[in-house]
């Protein structure tokens, strides 16, 4: 009966905490923008902040972006997403939010994550039946969220001044370094699994060691995604390749060993020392 009660309470504090935390962040946001321009630029920073976490992972491990030209598409939207917002934010949305104050501003962020939480909650129990399902009922839940919070701020024009030529001049200074991100990230080589589960195949096993070159690998004690991940190896630590390569549907894992724990590991995460 405890664990049951525990359960409920636990569900209902995760339910309340983005809610009650979203009316804080209200309040907080409406504190800064009474500073002035000081507390336009603070909030315009706080806007990049999740997308400059995500380039700064990208600048730490720059070999995730040599394995497929589809990570360097997610890598340079998450780039230019942290100029865009920001320059979107300070030129544009921050007349908005002024108009609006801290108590309008906090309630319409509460929905938007409402929103998202509930896609997410659906999602997750869809997950048990179907994996695609799930992740479009999530991206589902967020489009809707960011539509709904663009039709609520609608009416609260932003303010045309002097600023219209920076602004579009900040826009397209942010497009054109987007592109070179692109262009640079793009001709990082790229390094096929597949030769490295060859080298594998027509190699002596025992003699055979990698090192790991990804800051976010894993180790699973099966080899499949369903299995349990039972540790990380850390970025260019060297494992030994312990016995032949394991397929299962499209992709390989590769049985490996560190330090006496076993386990199996996807090739995009090792180099074979040669």
């Amino acid at each position: 009966m405890f664990m049951v009660f525990l359960f409920v309470a636990l569900g209902i504090l995760a339910l309340l905490t983005p809610l009650i935390g979203a009316r804080l962040i209200g309040m907080i946001w409406g504190g800064l923008l009474k500073l002035g321009i000081a507390g336009r630029i603070i909030t315009t920073l706080i806007t990049a902040l999740p997308f400059i976490f995500l380039v700064v992972f990208f600048a730490s491990d720059p070999a995730w972006l040599s394995d497929s030209f589809a990570r360097v598409v997610v890598a340079t939207i998450a780039f230019g997403l942290t100029l865009l917002i920001p320059i979107w934010y300070f030129f544009w949305h921050y007349y908005a939010v002024e108009s609006m104050g801290a108590l309008e501003f906090g309630s319409l962020l509460k929905n938007f994550i409402l929103i998202i939480m509930i896609g997410f909650i659906v999602g997750l129990i869809v997950a048990m039946f179907s994996e695609i399902a799930c992740y479009i009922i999530i991206g589902a839940s967020v489009i809707g969220g960011i539509i709904y919070y663009f039709v609520a701020t609608k009416e609260h024009s932003g303010n045309e001044d002097s600023e219209t030529k920076i602004r579009w001049i900040s826009i397209l200074a942010a497009l054109g370094l987007t592109v070179a991100f692109f262009l640079v990230a793009n001709n990082i080589p790229k390094v096929d699994p597949t030769n490295i589960v060859e080298d594998i195949q027509n190699a002596e096993i025992q003699n055979l060691t990698a090192v790991v070159i990804h800051k976010s690998a894993w180790v699973k004690d099966a080899p499949s995604y369903n299995g349990k991940t039972i540790f990380h190896p850390s970025r260019r630590s060297v494992v030994t390749i312990t016995g032949e390569v394991v397929q299962d549907g499209t992709r390989y894992w590769i049985p490996i060993e560190q330090d006496g724990v076993r386990g199996y590991i996807l090739p995009d995460y090792i180099r074979i020392q040669k």
